[in-house]
């Protein structure tokens, strides 16, 4: 099964309390109002760019990664890789 990112994200007033990955086709754009409790890992992943605005948080014993990539989520993504 194929899984096709949307083009664009926006997150705003959300607090992440478990693992969880954000994926878009071009960028993904975080605040205000954004936080990871802490022991909760959050990856955001997108093919141009990644913008954290005012108000967005990672508590000490969070673990937040960053990933740029463009060819494979222009592909779209193999579930499970």
């Amino acid at each position: 099964m194929i899984f096709h990112p949307p083009l664009d994200t926006t997150i705003t007033n959300k607090t992440f309390i478990g693992n969880e990955a954000i994926i878009a086709i071009n960028s993904i754009t975080a605040g205000p109002a954004v936080n990871i409790e802490s022991s909760t890992n959050v990856t955001f992943w997108a093919g141009n760019f990644i913008k954290l605005e005012l108000g967005f948080w990672a508590k000490v014993g969070s673990s937040f990664h960053v990933e740029r990539e463009n060819e494979g989520l222009k592909n779209g993504l193999t579930e499970g890789k």
